[in-house]
C-alpha cells in the first residue's frame, strides 16, 4: 500500500463520516420535532432512506468529484459495458446461489464459538431481529412497493457505490493489490460492516462475488441486481412469502 492509497482512502472515510453526522444530525432534529412518532415504522425507515442518500449514494459521488476530478460514470464503473447475456446469467446464477447461501449461514450459526463471541453474536442477532421487525411492518401495495424499493433497490445501489463503486476505486487505482486481494479485502469490509457474525463469512463471499462481477463486466450493474436480488430473497423470507 502506497501513500496516496492511505490519503484517498482517508479522504473517502472522511466525507463517510460527514454523511453520519450529517443523517444523526436531521434524525435528531426530527426526533425533537416528532418525538412520538421516533418508534415508528415511518420514523425508522426515513432514518434508512437519509442513510442511503448521505451515508452511501452522496460520499461516493462527493468522493469521485472531489479527489478524482472525473466522470461519475467512469469512475464509479456506472457505464453499462455489459451484454444482455451476462446480465442473464448473473441473474441465473443468483438465483440458484442463494438457497446454497441460506444452508451456509445457517451452518455458520450453529459453529461452536468462544462464551464470549457466542453472548456478542446471539445480542446482535437479537437486536437485528427486532428492527427488522418493526421496519418490515407493512403491507398492503403501497408498504409493500415501499420496502422493496428502500430495502432491495435503494440500499443494493447505495452499498455498491460505496463498496464497489468509490471503495474499489480507491483500491484500484491507488494500491499496489492485485485484483483478488482487492475483492477479498472489499468483501471482507462490506460484512464487517453489517455487524452480524453468523452472516459474516457469507456475506463475505457475497461481497467478493460482487467485486469480481465488476471485474468481469467492467461495470457496477450486474452488482446491484444480483445483490438487489438477494435483498429481495430475504425480505421475501422475513415476510413469509418463501419459506425454505
Amino acid at each position: 500500500m502506497n501513500r496516496n492509497f492511505w490519503t484517498e482512502l482517508w479522504y473517502f472515510l472522511l466525507i463517510l463520516m460527514a454523511g453520519f453526522i450529517l443523517t444523526a444530525l436531521i434524525t435528531f432534529g426530527l426526533s425533537l420535532i416528532m418525538p412520538n412518532a421516533v418508534n415508528s415504522v415511518f420514523y425508522l425507515h426515513l432514518i434508512q432512506w437519509l442513510q442511503t442518500l448521505f451515508v452511501m449514494i452522496l460520499p461516493a459521488m462527493i468522493w469521485c468529484r472531489w479527489r478524482c476530478k472525473e466522470p461519475y460514470a467512469k469512475a464509479l464503473y456506472l457505464v453499462n459495458t455489459a451484454s444482455w447475456k451476462q446480465y442473464a446469467l448473473v441473474f441465473v446464477v443468483t438465483l440458484l446461489c442463494l438457497p446454497l447461501l441460506d444452508v451456509l449461514a445457517e451452518t455458520c450459526r450453529n459453529l461452536p464459538l468462544p462464551a464470549s463471541l457466542q453472548a456478542m453474536a446471539e445480542e446482535e442477532s437479537a437486536t437485528q431481529e427486532i428492527l427488522l421487525e418493526k421496519m418490515l411492518d407493512m403491507n398492503g401495495f403501497g408498504g409493500w412497493l415501499e420496502l422493496i424499493l428502500l430495502m432491495s433497490v435503494a440500499t443494493a445501489i447505495g452499498e455498491e457505490l460505496t463498496f464497489r463503486g468509490a471503495l474499489l476505486a480507491v483500491f484500484r487505482r491507488y494500491s499496489s493489490c492485485n485484483k483478488h486481494v482487492v475483492a477479498i479485502l472489499i468483501g471482507l469490509i462490506f460484512s464487517l460492516i453489517h455487524m452480524d457474525l453468523y452472516g459474516l463469512i457469507p456475506r463475505w463471499l457475497l461481497g467478493t462475488a460482487f467485486v469480481y462481477l465488476v471485474y468481469e463486466t467492467g461495470c457496477i450493474w450486474p452488482s446491484v441486481m444480483a445483490h438487489a436480488l438477494n435483498n429481495l430473497y430475504a425480505l421475501l423470507q422475513y415476510k413469509g412469502v418463501i419459506d425454505l
